[in-house]
């Protein structure tokens, strides 16, 4: 069943609704009294777009539609005992109506604002030996297109984690946990997309830090078993 959102709230950035000022669909009168031309200002002198307000505002309606499943499996494997998770989304359809007065937009598949990949998918597997676990995880993002670029195809992107944990239970060290792991083992950039300004990529979606390291502990007071 799909899901429709009236008078949603979304960033109207300003490349889009200076854009919408001079747009006759948005604005068929070309009126100064818009209120797409009322966010933002022009300087006397030079013409310069000045104080233009990029904040949340409602827009018309969001209307999406999909299917979200989680798989988990679990079963002894020799001394220990295996896994497996897995979440995966599929996006059948992401309809964006800025304003009554325009058609809406299908976003589904497109890069930018936000990137919405038909596909996606978390799937994580572990092993659990006594107080050692060790994990793997793939993370998986569906080739999308440009939003604005519709021309500019951007590939699929996966990330893969290593990670490990080690919970002591007797001894001298018991209640302490560690845990270490590698993000983005594989080194992957992030994807390019012309549309967006912040460095042309997602960083909400595509990593951009690159591969990088971790090592935690915890440690917790509780009583021993007797």
């Amino acid at each position: 069943m799909p899901i429709h959102i009236t008078q949603a709230i979304n960033v109207l950035e300003a490349r889009q609704f200076v854009a919408y000022c001079y747009d006759p669909a948005y604005n068929p009168n070309f009126d100064v009294t818009n209120r797409y031309c009322s966010y933002f200002g022009r300087d006397a002198e030079t013409g310069a777009i000045v104080k233009a307000y990029e904040i949340n505002r409602n827009v018309a309606g969001v209307e999406t539609s999909g299917v979200d499943l989680q798989l988990d499996w679990r079963a002894d494997a020799g001394s220990g005992e295996v896994s497996v998770s897995w979440l995966v989304g599929w996006l059948g359809s992401y309809d964006y109506q800025a304003a009554p007065e325009v058609h809406g937009e299908q976003w589904r598949n497109t890069g930018c604002c936000p990137t919405l990949p038909e596909w996606k998918w978390n799937l994580a597997t572990q092993y659990r030996i006594r107080d050692l676990t060790l994990g793997i995880a793939w993370q998986y993002f569906g080739s999308v297109q440009d939003y604005q670029y519709r021309a500019f195809n951007v590939p699929s992107r996966s990330y893969v984690d290593l990670f490990a944990a080690y919970n002591f239970k007797s001894g001298l060290l018991y209640g302490l946990s560690l845990r270490a792991g590698v993000t983005n083992v594989l080194n992957q950039d992030p994807s390019i997309l012309p549309t967006y300004q912040q460095a042309n990529t997602d960083p909400s979606v595509y990593d951009v830090l690159g591969r990088r390291y971790f090592v935690g502990l915890n440690y917790a007071i509780r009583p021993k078993p007797k």
